[in-house]
C-alpha cells in the first residue's frame, strides 16, 4: 500500500503496526523488537480473501482472488450479487487470514471502506495489466476498488492466544465507519 489520498504511507502503517519496543514481564526480560509482518505485508502477500456486503439488509460473504493496487484492493467480478453489494452498497468489508502450523500463530487483517466500479479509461487500462485473473473459464469483465478507510490486523502470539492477542487499528479516516 503505497500513501493514499489522506497521505498515509506505507512507513506509517508500519509504525503502526509494529507499534513500540514491548518488554515482557517474565524474569530477565529485555527488549523485543517485534520483527512480524505488518498487516499491509500480509495482505500484499495473499491471493484469496473474503468479501462481506450487505443485499437487502443481509449479509453475504464471497471469496475473491485479489491484488493490492496503490492504495486499494482491486478484483474482477461478473454481474451479479457479487459485484451489485459491493459497487451499490459500496460499504464493503474484506478479510484475510492464516495460520502458521510452525510457528502455532493465527493472524488475520480486515479492511473496511468503500468500493467501486473501475469505469475510467485509464484506470480499466491500468486494472487489465494487473497480475489479476479469473479462477473460472467464464469472463468477469467488471474490476472493482476497495478504498479501505479502516484496517485492523489481530494476531495470536501463542496457540491458545491467552498470552497476547495483539489488535493494531492502522488507518481510520471516517470515525462513523469504524
Amino acid at each position: 500500500l503505497e500513501e493514499d489520498d489522506h497521505g498515509t504511507d506505507a512507513a506509517t502503517l508500519e509504525r503502526a503496526a509494529h507499534g513500540p519496543e514491548r518488554e515482557r514481564d517474565v524474569p530477565g526480560a529485555h527488549v523485543e523488537h517485534d520483527r512480524r509482518p505488518s498487516p499491509a505485508d500480509r495482505v500484499r502477500r495473499e491471493e484469496v480473501g473474503r468479501l462481506a456486503v450487505s443485499i437487502a439488509d443481509h449479509p453475504d460473504i464471497f471469496p475473491i482472488n485479489f491484488v493490492v493496487d496503490k492504495s486499494g484492493i482491486v478484483f474482477r467480478s461478473a454481474a451479479g450479487t457479487k459485484l451489485a453489494g459491493a459497487v451499490l452498497n459500496r460499504l464493503v468489508a474484506f478479510e484475510i487470514d492464516g495460520y502458521e502450523p510452525d510457528e502455532r500463530t493465527a493472524w488475520s487483517v480486515v479492511m473496511k471502506g468503500q468500493a467501486r466500479s473501475i469505469e475510467r479509461m485509464q484506470e480499466v487500462f491500468d486494472a487489465e495489466d494487473l497480475p489479476l485473473f479469473p479462477w473460472l473459464s467464464w469472463d468477469k469483465p467488471n474490476f472493482v476498488r476497495i478504498d479501505p478507510t479502516v484496517v485492523t490486523g489481530s494476531f495470536n502470539w501463542t496457540a491458545s492466544g491467552a498470552d497476547s492477542n495483539d489488535e493494531n487499528i492502522l488507518i481510520l479516516h471516517h470515525a462513523d465507519i469504524a
